[in-house]
């Protein structure tokens, strides 16, 4: 109705699953690079959760544009199904002929086996996506985990997306399904947006639907926030609404009453209903506080300024300025070692969002995977770049983490922080002898993809710097002049890194000033890693861990063909990393396998170490 009284040439605030509106926030990249990941990685199962309404589906469409034309999908909708109707539906899906009048089970499984290894023959793959997940019973998912058994050597001949909201993980953690859960080489609890991400993500909605005017101001953005809680499907409803009513009124933009009467009719509340009154002991204690501030101000102002910025979150603190920086996009975060000693420990590595904290870190799958950015349409994007103007980018937003796919909110293409990231993103892949293309639509790890390496992105410290010993990609602080330089040397007491202004080697403790802590580093995933190798897994990943220990003469070669990760194995493991300063647990993560690999290749880049402080 009001599309053309404000120039769309479509619903904005569509609440139907249109990948063309999809908005990339960092998380919902890496769901989305999750989601690729488990389509082409070559067996197993991907988790998918995520609250009502925070866009499980509609990343899920977007999936389906990126999937390379080898692919074959059975996409299942409504999994309210016994397992005899699940497997048929299957058939269905994927076109295998079933004779009619078969209701057995094994003919069902058997067929599509038979397709599977005819596909597999051909050089196709088979992706099975099931949409409300939640909803499969125990007897079904486990009928899905046999159905994963066909495999080569190399790789499982199906892939299953499970999508689902979180009670789907506690489904999972049930004792009955233990194997299937192992079976999860990636999972990713997907939240709503964060505060930070809202104004971003009204703007490109609006702009996606043919409108690049400010109808929403951004002064409305934080009453848009408390009233969805930032669920997507809520800010459509609310938004939409809001366009309605100002269309209604024959205004020009939202305005607060707008908003306000929207909020009330996407409720579902009386709008002739009056607010009660705040009730008298609000005032009374508003009062008190204003006096008690004033009269800390006047008695003693050096020493209650230095309380509120001891206490108070520095975004709220009088006259602080945060400028927007342009993150690094985040592929996985190290849980703290729990060592009490301070060795350096070899962690599991967590997906990275915003609000992956609010989950079980049992829950979170050691899984590794390259930040993706791709459009609706299957190119790859510079992501989210409109924003409101006016609504500010926090650190960590979403419009401020593009700096690594192209500009950013701030910066224009061609500015002083893009540069420097294309400086540093050059030497970093330089040190592993392959061209960096800044022109590239390609984002600079999906370009690491090609040469057949994946980016390792956290936040941390120069400890782990150290036991990684690989050149890294780190972020500065923007008061620095360089946002982005690679480090290429360290020692106990200086750091050697490459920058727009050239090489340059720095005091330890000038780098920490000037780090915020993100760094990313190149490796060489094992085959078939599913981000932690610890006793008692099998496959490839443990074949390529005996091949490194042979190599280094830990093993004897007789022992480097057995695919099972026994005790034996773990000692050896144990050994490496004590001699390295590890924590010595004997389990393979990122940490571990890079340093591996590294002692096993003399041609994988490491650290120079500084000529100063060895």
């Amino acid at each position: 109705m009001y599309h053309q009284y404000f120039g769309f040439n479509r619903s904005p605030f569509s609440i139907a699953p249109d990948p063309h509106n999809l908005y990339l926030s960092l998380q919902h990249r890496e769901a989305l690079a999750h989601l690729l990941f488990g389509a082409t990685a070559g067996g197993g199962f991907v988790l998918l959760t995520g609250e009502i309404g925070t866009g499980k589906t509609t990343l899920c469409r977007c999936l389906l544009g990126q999937l390379p034309e080898n692919c074959d999908v059975a996409f299942i909708f409504n999994p309210k199904l016994t397992a005899l109707e699940l497997l048929s539906t299957i058939c269905d899906e994927l076109h295998i002929e079933v004779p009619a009048g078969v209701a057995s089970t094994k003919t069902l499984v058997d067929r599509i086996n038979v397709h599977l290894l005819n596909a597999h023959a051909t050089g196709r793959n088979t992706l099975l996506i099931i949409d409300e997940a939640q909803n499969l019973s125990a007897d079904v998912l486990e009928q899905m985990r046999l159905l994963t058994n066909l495999e080569t050597t190399e790789r499982k001949l199906l892939q299953i997306i499970l999508l689902g909201q979180p009670e789907l993980r506690k489904k999972l953690a049930q004792p009955e399904l233990a194997q299937l859960a192992q079976r999860i080489i990636a999972r990713f609890h997907l939240g709503p947006l964060a505060r930070s991400d809202l104004a971003g993500y009204i703007s490109h909605r609006m702009a996606t639907a043919g409108s690049q005017r400010q109808i929403i101001p951004s002064r409305l953005v934080p009453a848009i926030y408390r009233a969805s809680r930032g669920v997507p499907r809520l800010v459509n409803l609310i938004c939409d609404r809001a366009l309605l009513g100002a269309y209604v009124e024959g205004k020009d933009k939202v305005d607060r009453k707008v908003l306000h009467k929207a909020i009330r009719e996407v409720r579902g509340e009386d709008d002739s209903r009056s607010p009660r009154a705040a009730p008298r002991w609000a005032f009374t204690a508003a009062g008190l506080a204003c006096v008690g501030l004033m009269a800390g101000f006047a008695l003693m102002p050096m020493r209650f300024l230095d309380y509120v910025n001891r206490f108070v979150p520095a975004s709220f603190r009088l006259n602080v300025v945060r400028p927007a920086e342009a993150r690094m996009p985040v592929v996985a975060a190290k849980t703290p070692s729990a060592s009490a000693a301070g060795a350096v420990g070899e962690t599991t590595p967590t997906v990275a969002a915003p609000f992956a904290g609010a989950a079980d870190a049992n829950e979170i799958a050691p899984i590794v995977t390259p930040p993706l950015a791709v459009s609706a349409v299957g190119k790859p994007i510079a992501i989210a770049t409109n924003v409101v103007a006016g609504a500010g980018s926090q650190p960590g937003t979403d419009g401020a983490r593009n700096a690594a796919l192209g500009a950013t909110v701030s910066d224009p293409v061609g500015a002083e922080p893009v540069r420097s990231e294309t400086v540093a993103w050059r030497a970093l892949f330089g040190r592993w002898g392959i061209s960096y293309r800044a022109e590239s639509p390609l984002a600079p790890c999906e370009q690491a993809i090609t040469a057949g390496l994946r980016c390792l992105s956290a936040n941390g410290t120069l400890q782990d710097l150290q036991e990684l010993n690989q050149p890294a990609l780190l972020r500065l602080k923007p008061a620095k002049a360089n946002r982005y330089a690679m480090l290429s040397g360290l020692s106990s007491t200086t750091a050697t890194w490459v920058s727009e202004d050239g090489v340059a080697t720095r005091g330890i403790g000038e780098v920490v000033d000037g780090w915020t802590g993100d760094y990313t580093v190149l490796w060489r995933v094992p085959p078939d890693y599913s981000g932690v190798m610890e006793r008692g897994d099998r496959g490839a990943s443990v074949l390529w861990l005996r091949r490194q220990l042979v190599q280094l003469g830990r093993l004897p070669p007789a022992t480097q063909s057995k695919q099972v990760f026994d005790n034996n194995l773990m000692q050896q493991v144990q050994r490496f990393q004590k001699e390295l300063g590890m924590r010595a647990d004997g389990r393979v993560g990122p940490h571990t396998a890079i340093r591996l690999a590294a002692a096993a290749d003399s041609q994988i880049p490491q650290l120079a170490s500084s000529k100063k402080g060895n």
